[in-house]
């Protein structure tokens, strides 16, 4: 390698004053009584612009002319889901799709309507919502003696969804909140009955099996319900 290619050589040759007679040195600097600290010296600061003013090495430039010339990480891509629990099952919906998520509130049933997977309406923020029971239309055990908890606390809560105009309640034994599902990681779903339907994949969170909700056949179900 030539002394001009070398990077060593490139860098200017500096009177690092303060390292011999400086605030790193023996301090007997007479500026340091007008300075009192060598960054505070117009010797200092001269150097300091010195070394950002000189050329950049041959080898620099063409480094990072390598690492320009490669195509960026592609990101991976994830799914911005609220994760929460019926029965023993954890679920999973967009985030997009998700309005609210709120106490439990009281299902007031209608008038000469059968109870079944259409309860009634629920009071949500002031507005009147058409109430489901989700755990009779996928299917789950209406009772879990066995469950595995994410949350701290675990009490049920309302959950407000809508899609494509179409705004639906549920009740959630529990909720853990938002999380994001790296789509690479999807499986097939290993479900049966009604739960196979609507579920689109499993992920693996917390070592929890997640079953990710198709949100689009979800509402296109309960919009046929509440039409009955």
């Amino acid at each position: 390698m030539s002394a001009s290619s070398d990077p060593v050589s490139a860098v200017p040759a500096l009177n690092s004053c303060w390292r011999r007679i400086g605030v790193w040195g023996d301090r007997s600097c007479p500026e340091l009584v007008a300075h009192t600290h060598c960054g505070n010296c117009p010797v200092f600061s001269e150097a300091g612009r010195s070394l950002l003013d000189r050329a950049a090495p041959d080898e620099y430039l063409a480094e990072w002319a390598e690492v320009l010339r490669k195509p960026p990480n592609a990101h991976e891509e994830t799914i911005a889901a609220l994760l929460f629990r019926i029965g023993p099952q954890w679920l999973a919906l967009p985030t997009a799709v998700v309005i609210s998520v709120t106490e439990q509130r009281p299902v007031h049933r209608l008038p000469h309507r059968a109870i079944g997977v259409f309860t009634g309406l629920v009071n949500v923020a002031g507005e009147l919502q058409l109430a489901f029971d989700l755990r009779a239309l996928l299917e789950l055990p209406v009772h879990a003696a066995l469950h595995l908890s994410l949350s701290c606390q675990v009490y049920p809560r309302h959950i407000l969804c809508r899609r494509d105009g179409q705004a639906f309640a549920f009740i959630a034994d529990e909720v853990y909140g938002t999380a994001e599902l790296a789509t690479a990681q999807m499986q097939p779903a290993v479900a049966s009955g009604a739960l196979a339907i609507f579920a689109k994949g499993k992920f693996l969170y917390r070592r929890r099996p997640i079953l990710l909700l198709d949100d689009e056949l979800l509402t296109q179900g309960i919009a046929r319900l509440s039409l009955a």
